[in-house]
């Protein structure tokens, strides 16, 4: 029964930079539309309480109205505000819906605007109430929502940029209109001097700086998870692929091996990759002759899945063909026509009649022979360009005779050239002495023994090639008799 035992994982393709920064530009906006949506529902919000506050002053006789404060004035400004940021929100839902992203210029604009509402807000209260009570009104802890809101746009000089043109401003007002008002009695003297609002200039910066690292780190942290994002998907995709890729070419090998009267045959492969570019076949004619043929695709992946399947359609085609030498040349100058870009086949093809054996091989390690009578392992080696390099490459038959309790082992190079953590190859002659020790039991057997010999001398490490054995033995005829 042939064996099967791939081997799952490939190293996933690195995610460009531009996917990541597409990405990363969609992640920009939908922060943006969420910014822009707390500060229309803020502003509105505010424009609604400050209608109310209008309402109940006609019913409730309060101090501020005779201050003349300038509820229409302010519940205008409120309004606009809100209209603003509803149309800065549809505008980059717009740019989502297109996939677009927004010119730098815009966003700094943006926060030029939105950051300058607080100190025409000053001015009003200025303007109605003073400048001493504008200056020392909630309303400066604007400046401060602003530079915290400006973190979800995650750029550190835009986030910087804001902190600076708030302290800025609130700075200009307050020194240019502190000589125009008076100390309120019983306030400390130092809340009347340049150097109190240079203070909270300072501190209103300096929170502008602390939400630029913020925004970077935030920025960081996105990228980073994008980029993970990307690889996991590219990664998950070609697993996917190459998992269906495998899958088709193992639907390709044969699920049983041929059953002869005197002869019996397993076969083995496992894959380094999820699509290997071994491969091994079998065709049985009517009158008893065994075609086997063995290869090894150049390079491993869907590329040499592809020589794989065309192998195998040619196989299928020319098997039943007896002359062998008229199967390789085919199978050569058709690979060859396709022009695969660079992916050949080596191959070793052998046609068993009665006791009889003919091979042909192509750049494939040496067929190794048991013999049952000497107890001597024979090496055959067939020298020849893969198929589908040259078109009229003069291949090598060689015909021997089989006897009972001989072994003949097809192999591809993973075995032999399989690698220890050492750096060190495992080499030609270990095959050799691998089927000396093991030759007289079955040929099921006899590959699980090869099997763990390349285990072994691996010491854990990962195959660098497919392994790939088919094994034939000839039956002493006495035990059909039996």
């Amino acid at each position: 029964m042939a064996k099967h035992h791939p081997v799952v994982g490939s190293a996933p393709v690195e995610a460009t930079e531009l996917e990541l920064q597409d990405l990363f530009a969609q992640e920009v906006l939908q922060s943006e539309r969420l910014r822009a949506t707390i500060l229309a529902w803020t502003f509105g919000a505010a424009a609604i309480y400050v209608t109310l506050n209008l309402f109940l002053v006609h019913v409730v006789d309060l101090p501020v109205v005779e201050a003349g404060f300038p509820f229409a004035t302010i519940i205008i400004f409120l309004a606009g505000v809100f209209l603003y940021e509803i149309a800065a929100r549809k505008f980059v839902s717009r740019r989502i819906e297109q996939g677009r992203d927004v010119q730098p210029w815009v966003w700094y604009a943006n926060a030029f605007i939105e950051v300058s509402l607080p100190t025409l807000v000053l001015v009003f209260i200025g303007q109605s109430l003073g400048m001493v009570l504008a200056r020392l009104s909630p309303v400066v802890f604007f400046y401060f929502a602003f530079i915290m809101l400006a973190t979800l746009r995650l750029d550190f000089k835009l986030s910087l940029f804001t902190g600076t043109v708030a302290a800025f401003e609130y700075l200009v007002l307050a020194l240019v209109t502190i000589e125009d008002t008076l100390p309120i009695p019983n306030t400390a003297p130092i809340m009347w001097t340049p150097f109190f609002y240079i203070q909270k200039a300072v501190i209103i910066f300096a929170s502008g700086v602390v939400a630029a690292f913020v925004a970077r780190e935030i920025r960081r942290r996105t990228i980073r998870s994008f980029r993970s994002k990307l690889l996991d998907a590219e990664h998950a995709r070609k697993t996917k692929e190459l998992e269906e890729a495998r899958q088709l070419q193992l639907s390709m090998l044969p699920q049983q091996v041929p059953q002869l009267p005197h002869l019996e045959i397993a076969a083995y492969m496992k894959p380094a990759t999820e699509v290997g570019g071994d491969y091994y076949d079998f065709h049985l004619a009517e009158d008893g002759t065994l075609t086997t043929i063995i290869g090894d695709a150049t390079g491993h992946g869907l590329k040499s899945g592809t020589m794989v399947t065309a192998t195998k359609s040619l196989f299928a085609t020319l098997a039943h063909e007896q002359n062998l030498m008229q199967i390789f040349r085919q199978c050569n100058q058709t690979l060859k026509r396709m022009n695969l870009r660079g992916l050949y086949m080596a191959a070793l093809i052998v046609k068993i009649k009665a006791c009889n054996m003919a091979v042909v091989g192509a750049g494939m390690p040496p067929l190794l022979i048991f013999r049952s009578a000497t107890r001597e392992i024979e090496e055959i080696a067939l020298k020849g360009m893969p198929l589908g390099s040259v078109s009229e490459f003069p291949y090598q038959k060689q015909e021997l005779t089989l006897f009972t309790g001989d072994a003949v082992v097809l192999m591809s190079d993973g075995f032999p050239e399989r690698f220890n953590e050492k750096g060190e190859i495992l080499d030609y002659e270990k095959a050799k002495i691998t089927l000396a020790q093991v030759a007289h039991q079955s040929p099921s057997e006899i590959i699980e023994h090869f099997v763990e010999a390349g285990e072994a001398w691996a010491e854990g490490r990962a195959q660098d090639d497919d392994v790939t054995f088919v094994v034939l033995k000839v039956k002493d005829q006495r035990e059909n008799l039996q």
